[in-house]
Formats: C-alpha cells, structure tokens, sequence
C-alpha cells in the first residue's frame, strides 16, 4: 500500500469516517461500536505515525487512549510518540503511568528521572535510577546521573565513585574522565578539578571541545586570564570554525568569564545526553540519537547545542517542520544562532520555500550585516535554484567580507566562478577557477570543473586532460570526475577508452541524465547502437535540463549522427 502525507484535518476526517462506518455497522451493540471509534483513532494515528506526522500520531494515540485508558499498547505508542515529538509534559504524565503499571520500564523511568533533575529532586533521582536496567546508553546515564545526584546533594566522594564504572567501559570512558573534572568544579574545588582537567587533556590533548572549554572557564573564574587565553588559542587552531571557542575567546579577551555550562546538575547531564546523540549519529544510529537529543532537550530547556541537533537529525530524517520548531528554540543571543538560522534556510529551501529560505538569511543580515557566512549561502540557494546573476552577486559580497582569503576561503571563488561560466562570462570564470587553486592547489573539484570546461570550449585539451587525471586520482570513486575523464577521451577520438572510463562514471553515479548520455553517445561511436538508445532512454527520465531533453529525444528517433545535424 502506497502512503501518502496528508494534513492533521484530513487525518481527523480518515478517523471519523472508519468510526462512524463501524458504528453503523454494529448500531445494535453499543460496546462494540463504541471500541470501532476508538479504532479509527488508532488507524489514524498508525497513518500519522508512517507518513512521520509525529505530533498528530500522538494526538490520535492520546484520543483513543481516552476511549479506551487501560489499553497498554496504546499507552506505550502514545509515550513513545509524544518524547520523539517533544511534547515533555503529556510525556511525564504519561511515564508516571507506565511505571505504575510497569516499574522497570527504562524510558519512562528515564523521563522521571530528568523531572525529579529539573525539581532539584536528587534523592528521588537516585531512587528511582535503580528502575533503569537496560545496556547500551543507559549503562551510561545510570552511572553519571548518580554522579550528578550525589553532587547536587554536595556529596562530591559519592559523585566520584558513582563515575567509576564508566572506567571499565572503552566507549565510556571518556565520559567519566570527564565527569570527573566537571563534578568538582561545579563544588568550587578547582584544585582538584584542575588536577582532573589536565590529566583529561593529557590523555586526550584537546580532541575534545567541551571539556577544554569548560576548563577555561575555570582558569578564566579564578583570574587566570592568560592561561586561559594561551588554552582557547591553542584550541581555536585546531578548531578554527568553531563559533563558541570564537565566543569564549572574545570573552577572556575582554576579561569577562565564559558562561558556564556547569550551573547545576541537570546542565552537565544534559550535555552528556546530546554529546551521547552526537556519537550515535556519527554512527548512522539516527532513531536512538533522536531520543538522546530530546533526553537533552528536556534535561536542560536551554540548551542549544540539542535543538540544533535536533534539527539536523529532523530534517534528515524528513521531519521538516518539527525540525523548524526544534531550530526556532534556539534564542538569537545564543553563540549557535547563525548556524540555526543557516540550518533552517536550507530546510525550508529542501522544501520548496526558496523565497522563505532567502527572508530569513536577509533578515539575519539586518542585524549583522556583511557575515560571509550568509552571504554565501544566500549565493548557493540562488544558485540551486539557477539565479546565476544572484548568486555571484552574493559570493562576490562573501569575498568582500573576507579580505585575506586563506585556504578554506577556496570554495568562495570556485562556486562564483561557477555562476560566472553559466552567466557565459568566461573571463571572470576563469580567473575565479584559477584564485581557487592559488589557495588550494590541486583542488578535484577544481582542477575537474577547469579541465572539462576547457574541453567543452575546445581549449588547452593536453592540460585539460592532465588537470582531470589527476582529478580522478585525487577522487577515483566521484562519478563526475570519472565522467569528465571519459569525455576528454570521446572528444579526442579514443571511444574504447571513453566506454571504459564512462561505464564506471555511471555504476558511481547512475542516476545523471548526463554521464548516462555521454555513455550512449560513446556506445553510438563504437557501434552498440541498441545500447546507445538504452542509455539515451535512461537519461530521459532522469529530469534532464530542458535543451538537454530535446537532444536526447532527437538521438532515440534519429541516433547520434542526424541528431547532432539537427534531425534533417
């Protein structure tokens, strides 16, 4: 059965008709249709729930759940739907009546847990973490809600032992180590916080962001202004793109201590949920990092690295509009407010709603205006969208916000140079391909797109051809470098080898209507005409531009050679 998204109303209409059906049905039984309305709820919630509608899957779920309370099946979805949905406070409602019924259940346990956190509960905290049994991530969050629950109580030795644990786990150990320096310095002993800090950075020298931070944050509270700028410095050269060690620096710089992470309990917890989210989507694990996330998210409201998170695993995952919802919570004097706004213009554009996407980056520039950043994605949504003239106007404002280009500054020229070879300004493209490998020599994307426009224009064929070889070097598994390696060798006459290299630039890339082209084209050369219209066919429902699609028509009637004389 084929599953289509349709809006909350029409979902609500689906279930008032498969009730009242039923209570037609059985209009002398009045038990039994009263159960049929309850299951047009159901099977509105189970529609909801695939076409991932979560908030009006929950909604079914808790409508039928009203009809029919004692129905643990529906408890559990409903539960389950509304913590993936983020709806905290129906969600501890309805954990509080899970663990009535089922005292062990990890997830509801959790949830109460993170309640009794947010209330300064920590001996009902610690109580009730005994309920939660399962392996994998909560043999992580056991051991360090512990920790935190002793340490809101000012029980620092309790804390520490409850961490030790984590030590007999590889993939955990990290997270106690770490735990360890953060649970004295939120009791102020920064001598041994600072003791744990530099055997944490001994181990692992500055891998890990949150954990320096927080460190400098320490130095920066007892005055230690130039070890904690020497420490930021340190940390900004292997992370030069990270806005919030851009943040903390400015901050020593200007003597003022960064903001701490470690207020309370339930901040620290809620970071070791996201950062536990983090890993889990590194891995492609997107359905438990979700939960993490929103683990996070309740622990601690106010942080924003989980709603950021959020949103990336949302949109990903096709949950656009929750994953605006989760971006919108981010507050615009937050250190992550340009990379939630970023995010969400690029949901909206995967949307469709280019011209939202393009409101919401200009809005941006009112307050700061001249930010590259926005600048350069307002030209690759423009671009994208084959305003080539916007778009190299907003590259060209992202150059001028970056006066020293350094070498990740590459892509700037190369996209405008992009725009500038379909405005037909080939000059200008030029000189913006060849800016691009200044800063970064032998650049594949570079070095393929300079080669193969040669080629096309009939230009510098013997460096065309040696700039794109060393493309597919660079990258042997791209399959619009290989296709461009395959064209330098259609276009000087070497068919046998254009097949070759062509056939493996379609199994990497099979779904481009032009390597598919250019591989009919050289089946034609060769004489496999019969595959030649094979591919030309393929290539035709595959969304080919517009006089690309005429082309290829023209080859499938005519073949190759009446095709390229006009069909005459």
């Amino acid at each position: 059965m084929r599953l289509v998204h349709i809006g909350r109303a029409a979902l609500a209409a689906i279930a008032a008709l498969a009730a009242a059906s039923c209570a037609r049905t059985v209009a002398d039984n009045t038990e039994v249709a009263y159960e049929s309305r309850d299951f047009g709820s159901y099977i509105a919630g189970l529609h909801a729930r695939y076409s991932r509608d979560t908030e009006s899957a929950a909604q079914f779920y808790l409508d039928a759940l009203k009809k029919d309370p004692n129905n643990g099946v529906l408890l559990r979805r409903a539960f389950s739907l509304l913590v993936t949905d983020g709806q905290y406070r129906q969600a501890v409602v309805l954990a509080r009546r899970i663990v009535a019924s089922s005292p062990r259940s990890s997830l509801a346990n959790m949830i109460l847990v993170i309640e009794h956190f947010r209330k300064d509960e920590y001996e009902a905290a610690r109580k009730r973490l005994v309920n939660i049994t399962g392996s994998g991530f909560d043999a992580l969050m056991r051991p360090l809600m512990a920790g935190w629950a002793h340490a809101g109580e000012g029980d620092g030795a309790k804390a520490l032992e409850s961490l030790e644990p984590l030590g007999a786990s590889p993939a955990f150990a990290h997270y106690g180590s770490t735990h360890a320096a953060y649970i004295p310095q939120y009791l102020e002993d920064y001598a041994a916080a600072e003791e744990a800090y530099e055997a944490l950075l001994a181990e692992t020298p500055l891998k890990t962001v949150l954990p320096a931070l927080a460190y400098a944050a320490l130095l920066a509270e007892q005055g230690r202004w130039t070890d904690a700028q020497m420490l930021l410095d340190e940390l900004a050269e292997d992370f030069p793109s990270n806005r919030r060690i851009a943040a903390d620096r400015s901050r020593v710089r200007a003597r003022e201590v960064p903001k701490s992470r470690l207020g309370e309990p339930r901040l620290a917890l809620s970071e070791a949920l996201v950062q536990a989210a983090a890993e889990l989507m590194s891995d492609n694990a997107r359905a438990p990092a979700l939960l993490y996330a929103r683990l996070g998210s309740f622990m601690a409201p106010e942080n924003d690295d989980a709603y950021l998170l959020l949103g990336n695993l949302l949109s990903i995952d096709g949950h656009e509009r929750a994953a605006l919802t989760a971006l919108r919570q981010i507050d615009r004097d937050s250190d992550l407010y340009l990379q939630s706004k970023l995010r969400e213009a690029w949901v909206l554009d995967g949307m469709e709603q280019s011209d939202a996407a393009i409101t919401v980056l200009e809005d941006y520039l009112v307050a700061h205006p001249g930010n590259p950043e926005i600048h350069t994605s307002l030209g690759d949504i423009h671009r994208a969208n084959n305003d080539f003239e916007a778009a190299a106007e907003q590259y060209t404002l992202a150059i001028a916000a970056t006066p020293a280009p350094v070498e990740n500054d590459w892509f700037l020229f190369f996209v405008r140079g992009i725009s500038y070879e379909r405005l037909k300004r080939w000059d200008n493209a030029e000189a913006d391909f060849f800016k691009a490998l200044l800063l970064k020599p032998e650049q594949p994307q570079v070095l393929n797109y300079l080669g193969y426009s040669w080629i096309d224009r009939g230009e510098n064929f013997e460096q065309a051809r040696q700039m794109i070889e060393r493309a597919v070097e660079l990258r042997p598994n791209d399959g619009y470098i290989v296709d461009s390696l395959g064209w330098v060798h259609y276009l000087t006459g070497n068919y046998e080898e254009a097949v070759k290299q062509l056939e493996r630039a379609v199994l990497l890339q099979p779904n481009d209507p032009t390597i598919n082209e250019h591989l009919g084209d050289a089946y034609w050369k060769i004489g496999r005409r019969i595959e030649a219209r094979y591919q030309w066919r393929h290539a035709l429902v595959l969304d080919p531009e517009p006089e690309q699609l005429a082309s290829l028509k023209d080859k499938v009637e005519f073949g190759l050679v009446l095709a390229e004389a006009g069909g005459n």
